[in-house]
């Protein structure tokens, strides 16, 4: 299937990340800039009738006070953005290998993060996403344990035509097939796809 990538901007994984984004995205250097140059400018405008420490009291605190007031208005547009993102997520597969008994018949055993979206028995769709960032349907499984530490077992049951070197790359442990492939929980339209018995 070529080379993967992760097809457009990812969601940054932490909140010191999020923080990062939204003080670039209300332009967050260009508010120091004017800030430092407010600050040299009212270093000249203050009249010289005021005492150099007065002077530099001016010429700081003013500009300190604009910095504050973007770094608010940075953490409010975080704050907005990660209440915006909540809520249930794709569990991120962790590692995936060849099964073992019982489970020899299937494809692949994988492991999966803690999710509240998957249950024991449930149905499952594999999907690895492709270089031009396009999902593609893998194949189909099942969660066959919920392990003591939460996470999730799944196994590759059927792959659809064309994706078996997929899956092998997958059933292999190979990182890159790992890292672009999403496990999604209950039924999907490639349910209906005829899956090679490979």
């Amino acid at each position: 299937m070529g080379k993967f990538h992760a097809g457009g901007s990812e969601v940054p994984s932490s909140y010191c990340g999020l923080l990062l984004e939204s003080f670039l995205k209300v332009l967050g250097p260009f508010g120091v800039l004017v800030t430092v140059l407010v600050g040299c400018v009212l270093w000249f405008l203050v009249p010289t009738s005021f005492s150099t420490t007065g002077r530099a009291m001016v010429a700081i605190v003013l500009p300190c006070m604009l910095l504050l007031m973007l770094f608010l208005v940075a953490a409010l547009h975080a704050a907005y953005r990660a209440f915006s993102m909540r809520g249930p997520r794709l569990p991120r597969l962790v590692y995936s290998r060849r099964p073992y008994a019982p489970f020899d018949s299937a494809k692949a055993l994988c492991l999966l993060e803690p999710s509240e979206l998957l249950a024991h028995g449930q149905h499952v769709v594999f999907v690895v996403k492709g270089e031009d960032g396009f999902e593609q349907g893998m194949g189909l499984g099942e969660v066959v344990n919920i392990q003591e530490d939460r996470r999730i077992q799944v196994t590759l049951l059927q792959v659809f035509a064309g994706q078996e070197e997929t899956a092998k790359r997958l059933a292999d442990g190979d990182a890159q097939i790992i890292a672009h492939t999403m496990v999604k929980p209950g039924a999907h339209p490639w349910a209906s796809l005829e899956a090679s018995s490979e």
